[in-house]
């Protein structure tokens, strides 16, 4: 087998593994709404998940500026902070977690346009 068909046929099994990956994530439910979650670490308040790599954590960061302020939220990061992320099973960021003493803790992932509705101005 020559060179060249050696490297079209890893081509064609990347291409392959590709796809499969895609279809097995399409088929995952979508996390739109909010998840409840059970913690006893962070007291009540906004947070922000994000990393250093995130390309849509800034327009997240923007969005809870404008709606409540910098004193309003804390911002935990990957980089900085992986066990709470391993510990509240947040695995996609942007995610904003709501805790609130007698509701308990909401989780969104991406945007947080639903958590924004219940977000004082």
């Amino acid at each position: 087998m020559s060179d060249v068909e050696v490297r079209l046929i890893a081509v064609i099994g990347a291409v392959g593994v590709g796809m499969a990956v895609s279809l097995i994530l399409r088929r995952r439910p979508a996390r739109l709404v909010g998840s409840e979650l059970v913690q006893n670490r962070l007291g009540p308040g906004v947070y922000l998940f994000t990393s250093l790599s995130c390309p849509d954590c800034e327009t997240v960061r923007a969005a809870l500026l404008d709606r409540i302020g910098p004193a309003g939220f804390s911002e935990l990061s990957w980089e900085t902070d992986p066990e709470i992320f391993r510990e509240l099973g947040v695995d996609a960021v942007p995610a904003t977690l709501i805790v609130t003493a007698t509701e308990g803790s909401t989780l969104y992932p991406g945007a947080p346009s639903r958590a924004m509705d219940g977000l004082s101005p």
